[in-house]
């Protein structure tokens, strides 16, 4: 531009009054088309605002609602996080489709005013269970990370299963070191401790908070106590696969639960026949929840049922809220040296229960006692 200037300015000094107007006119529209362009340049950048960087990008609901539909969202869904997105005034709007703080810090402020809003049972229900759905089906799309290089990246504290002769024990790490790492020692149903050989053979699988699950062989290398818990030391691999991901998010809950098998009567014969669950409660026992997630559980009893069994499951959460699903048994592992652990899918749970179930494994009730807590 100042070279243009020094062109200019000579013309200006030798010419007519007519070409001074011209030269005049010629550097002023240049001088506009440089604004424009400028002011051009700074609105096609998001985010652009005179330098600040904090312009907000304009939002469109096609483009939004095309990578919600590649998330798996309903427009339904899609349309109840532009509700969100309009009355929270996100600031990133496609920050909602990725499994981000942003995600759940919205999604818990809605669940907390759908809480108080006094809408009627079943409709506050049904709201909040289509928000948890909404974050578990942009939880499951986004891409797992990469399993672990090596175990020596197991923290302290982390939930595991130890595998031990095709045998299953839910147990979690007690230490890590650069040779080996500790788990506690498992125990039996009379708390004795269960313990083998060195050198015997052994698998561990754990999970991420997505539901990703990854495994490892290893073998026993011996036993200590760590801040005062018994452990069994294994030793370190680096080779670390990945299972196949699950449906839906996993949390431990260990806590105590009663089961009731469930029969089916039929009655009638040919086309006028007809089949009735009955619910057994004359053979209830109590078993022991040890995990939980929106579509099933795995839990552990002294008198398991057997593969293909139905049954009536009744717990508490942690906010003692009495819980009651129906479920069918998809497998046994055997425990060690009787019982076992039943893993089973969820067939049928009222709305309310399936959001007690959501809200435990993702942490929202813990979050809405801390707010209000009680007087």
């Amino acid at each position: 531009m100042e070279l243009f200037i020094l062109q200019v300015m000579p013309t200006l000094q030798q010419a007519d009054t007519t070409s001074t107007i011209i030269a005049i006119a010629v550097f002023g529209f240049f001088v506009l088309f440089l604004v424009i362009a400028g002011m051009r340049g700074t609105q096609a950048k998001p985010g652009g605002g005179g330098g600040s960087g904090k312009k907000k990008a304009k939002f469109n609901k096609r483009k939004f609602r095309r990578y919600a539909a590649n998330r798996g969202l309903t427009r339904q869904e899609a349309l109840t996080l532009e509700d969100i997105i309009r009355r929270n005034k996100v600031y990133s709007p496609y920050s909602l489709l990725n499994n981000t703080p942003a995600l759940d810090s919205n999604l818990r402020k809605t669940l907390n005013e759908i809480e108080e809003s006094g809408l009627e049972a079943n409709l506050r229900e049904a709201k909040k269970l289509t928000l948890y759905r909404i974050k578990q089906k942009i939880e499951r799309s986004t891409k797992g990370v990469k399993p672990p290089s090596s175990s020596q990246q197991l923290k302290v504290g982390q939930a595991v299963s130890l595998s031990v002769n095709n045998v299953r024990y839910q147990t979690k790490i007690t230490s890590n070191l650069e040779k080996s790492f500790g788990v506690e020692v498992p125990k039996d149903k009379t708390s004795t401790e269960i313990r083998w050989r060195k050198w015997t053979k052994a698998q561990i699988y754990f999970w991420r908070p997505n539901g990703q699950s990854f495994s490892f062989d290893t073998k026993i290398v011996g036993y200590n106590v760590i801040r005062g818990i018994s452990s069994v030391f294994l030793q370190h691999s680096d080779s670390i696969k990945e299972a196949q991901q699950r449906r839906y998010r996993r949390k431990p809950i260990e806590r105590p639960a009663y089961i009731y098998p469930i029969r089916i009567i039929t009655s009638g014969f040919g086309k006028n026949s007809s089949r009735k669950a009955i619910v057994d409660k004359n053979r209830g026992n109590l078993a022991t929840l040890i995990d939980i997630s929106a579509g099933g559980c795995a839990m552990r009893s002294s008198y398991p049922l057997n593969r293909g069994e139905l049954l009536k499951i009744e717990f508490e959460t942690e906010k003692r809220q009495k819980v009651t699903v129906f479920g069918k048994v998809m497998g046994m592992t055997k425990t060690y040296p009787t019982g076992g652990i039943m893993h089973i899918m969820f067939t049928r749970v009222s709305r309310s229960h399936m959001n007690h179930i959501n809200s435990f494994i993702y942490s929202f009730e813990q979050a809405r006692e801390r707010r209000y807590p009680r007087l």
